[in-house]
């Protein structure tokens, strides 16, 4: 099983017009659901903020209820439309909020009133998680859709900025050298499905406190950083591109260790003989981690992934 995969690889696929996302937003069920999560909204929000933070993004709110015809015509022109779905998977993470039967009551009322604004509305919460704007789409509509332009126009016009990969690696040494940890650096890209199994890893609810007790965790994107993929190269001293790539860094930012093992990079660990690598990188790059930590570690990586979704529905 390949877990990994090159950069040429990946373009050629893009190139051939084949969806390699990790970043799917969610199919409408039978029954045409969109907003199909049972967690309240606050709880999507916090785990969609997390994986943003993680990895350089925002959240986008995307208010609406199943009965409504124009969140689903949205829905489907965020899940079509090439340039709209490029966008939002590299720039965002996608929560739908459910407003039907006064859901979400008091989390929808903080950014706005439904009847006054219209369905569907949006909002973006940046890393901080402050509203930077919230947005009725009735001046994105075109005809008995959407304007894809318009919307793309929108997506962009607010994305995170991405920081410069070189000093991100730089202030996690540092801040590993003030905290004596050595810097857990993955090494991503926004169109590598693997590379969102490791970051949602990373982001884990059990996982997360364990990493970020023994390392200081850091994701650096290799298409969307700039200078990313030098930072890697450096590194790796390979001609190998393939992604997910990781590396345990020491104070100095000398490697200690990676995700090369004798048979190869092992990407996400999900084999046996990848986890086995994963596991022993871990023991030899912190004395920190318990048998008992180590063990959830471990654990979690066995857990068979939800389907890959770029989004959270909020019911």
């Amino acid at each position: 099983m390949v877990k990994s995969l090159s950069v040429s690889t990946l373009i050629l696929l893009s190139l051939a017009a084949i969806p390699v996302n990790a970043q799917e937003l969610p199919k409408q069920t039978k029954q045409g659901s969109i907003y199909t999560s049972k967690n309240p909204a606050s709880v999507d929000l916090e785990t969609a903020t997390r994986r943003a933070n993680t990895t350089n993004k925002y959240t986008l709110l995307m208010f609406g209820a199943d009965w409504c015809p124009w969140c689903h015509r949205l829905f489907t022109t965020l899940n079509s439309d090439n340039d709209v779905s490029k966008t939002l998977s590299n720039n965002y993470e996608l929560v739908m909020v459910n407003v039907d039967d006064n859901r979400n009551a008091a989390f929808v009322l903080k950014y706005g009133e439904p009847k006054k604004i219209g369905l569907p509305f949006l909002a973006i919460i940046d890393k901080n998680g402050k509203t930077m704007i919230v947005q009725e789409t009735g001046s994105l509509e075109k005809g008995d859709g959407h304007d894809a332009g318009k919307i793309n126009e929108f997506l962009n016009k607010h994305k995170p900025k991405q920081p410069q990969a070189k000093k991100t690696l730089a202030d996690a040494i540092e801040t590993g050298k003030k905290q004596g940890k050595p810097v857990f650096v993955c090494f991503t890209a926004p169109w590598c499905v693997w590379c969102h199994r490791l970051t949602d890893y990373m982001v884990n609810d059990e996982v997360a406190p364990i990493l970020g007790q023994a390392f200081v965790p850091t994701v650096i994107d290799v298409e969307r950083m700039s200078g990313g993929q030098e930072v890697m190269t450096g590194i790796r001293l390979s001609a190998d591109a393939s992604l997910p790539y990781f590396a345990i860094l020491d104070s100095e930012g000398d490697k200690m260790a990676d995700s090369v093992s004798a048979r190869g990079n092992v990407g996400f660990p999900a084999e046996k003989h990848e986890i086995s690598h994963f596991m022993n990188v871990l023991r030899k790059c912190s004395k920190k981690l318990s048998e008992k930590q180590l063990t959830v570690l471990e654990k979690k990586l066995k857990v068979p992934p939800k389907k890959p979704s770029a989004s959270n529905s909020s019911d």
